[in-house]
C-alpha cells in the first residue's frame, strides 16, 4: 500500500487532509512540522508527501528540495498544501521541485486525483524496480553458465582462467606464490568404452565431490576440459601444493565410483604441478610447465603427482 506523509503545523488541517486520504485507502504517517517530515522520510518507505507552505524549523519548499537533494533510494511525489493561488507563488512551488499543489480548503475530488497520480507513480516504479531485480537474476544466471561447467557445476575454462588471472594479480602485489595442479583420470576411455557415457558422466561427479572435499576454503577447482580439472592452489609454497596434490590423489584413487548394482568403478589421476617463480611468471606459462609435468606422472606410471619445480632440467 502506498503510504502517504502528511507534514502541517495546524491539527485542523492535518486532521481533515488525513481523513480523506486514509478514506481513498491509503496509509497515513503524520509531522508535525517541516523538520520531523524530514526524519520520517529518512526512515519509513513514504511514497506521497504532502506538506504546508509556512512550517517552523523547515518550510514546504525547503523541505522539498531537500528530498531531491537527497540520494534516497525512491522517488517521493510532493504536493504543496498552500493558502496562495497567485501563478508566481505556483511557479515558486514547482521550481522547488514540487510535482503538483492543492490550494486550502482542500477539494476532495483534486485530491483523490493527485494521490491516484501518485499511485500510478508509485506501483510503475516498483515494476521498474522488479524488472531490474529480474534482469540483475538473469544476468547473474547467464554469467553463471558462462563460466561454469553445466555438468560437474565447477568452473569451466573460461571461468578458470578469469580467477587464476586474478589469483596473479593477487600473488603479484602480495608476493606469495600461486599453485596450479593440472590433473587427469588414468585410462577414462575405458571407462567410457566399458560402461557407456551415462557413467563416465558419473565418474566425473563423482571425482568433483571428492576434489571438493579435498582442498581448503579458499581453493578453485574447474574442469579444464574432457576429464581433466584445474585446481588453483592460492599462498602455496612448491612443498605445501605436492602435498595437497597428492591428497587429492589419494582420496581419488582410496573412493571407487560405487554403481546402483554394488559394481565398483576404480578411478585413479595423475598430477602435474606448477608454482609461480620467476620463469613462469604468468598463466601460460603455468599451465605448459604444469602440463609437462602431468606428462612426466603419466610417462613414469601413472596415478602419481609430479612438482615441475623438482624435474630435471632438460
Amino acid at each position: 500500500m502506498m503510504r502517504v506523509l502528511v507534514a502541517d503545523d495546524d491539527p485542523l488541517v492535518c486532521h481533515a487532509v488525513c481523513a480523506l486520504v486514509r478514506a481513498f485507502g491509503y496509509e497515513v504517517l503524520i509531522a508535525e512540522d517541516g523538520l520531523q517530515a524530514w526524519e520520517v522520510i529518512q526512515r519509513e518507505n513514504i511514497a506521497l508527501l504532502i506538506t504546508d507552505w509556512h512550517m517552523p524549523g523547515l518550510d514546504g519548499p525547503s523541505l522539498i528540495r531537500r528530498i531531491r537533494a537527497a540520494r534516497l533510494p525512491h522517488y517521493i511525489s510532493c504536493l504543496l498544501l498552500t493558502v496562495r493561488d497567485q501563478r508566481t507563488d505556483r511557479i515558486h512551488g514547482l521550481d522547488a521541485g514540487a510535482d503538483d499543489y492543492l490550494v486550502k480548503p482542500v477539494d476532495p475530488d483534486e485530491l483523490r486525483a493527485r494521490l491516484a497520480v501518485a499511485s500510478r507513480i508509485f506501483n510503475l516504479e516498483q515494476d521498474l524496480r522488479e524488472a531490474n531485480t529480474r534482469l540483475q537474476e538473469l544476468a547473474n544466471e547467464f554469467q553463471y553458465q558462462a563460466d561454469h561447467d553445466p555438468l560437474t557445476g565447477l568452473l569451466n575454462r573460461q571461468g578458470l582462467v578469469s580467477h587464476a588471472n586474478l589469483e596473479l594479480n593477487r600473488s603479484a602485489r602480495t608476493g606469495q606464490m600461486l599453485a596450479i595442479a593440472l590433473l587427469d583420470i588414468d585410462h577414462f576411455k575405458q571407462v567410457n568404452d566399458r560402461y557407456g557415457h551415462i557413467i563416465g558422466d558419473q565418474a566425473l561427479i563423482h571425482v568433483t565431490s571428492l576434489l571438493r572435499g579435498a582442498l581448503r576454503s579458499y581453493d578453485r577447482v574447474g574442469r579444464w576440459g574432457g576429464e581433466e580439472f584445474l585446481v588453483l592452489l592460492p599462498g602455496t609454497s612448491v612443498e605445501a601444493s605436492c602435498c595437497i596434490a597428492e591428497r587429492m590423489r589419494e582420496q581419488i584413487a582410496a573412493q571407487p565410483l560405487v554403481l546402483p548394482n554394488h559394481q565398483q568403478i576404480g578411478l585413479q589421476m595423475s598430477i602435474g604441478v606448477a608454482n609461480t617463480s620467476a620463469e613462469l611468471p604468468d598463466l601460460d606459462a603455468l599451465v605448459a610447465a604444469a602440463d609437462h609435468a602431468l606428462y612426466a606422472a603419466k610417462h613414469s606410471g601413472r596415478n602419481r603427482v609430479v612438482c615441475y619445480a623438482h624435474l630435471s632440467p632438460t
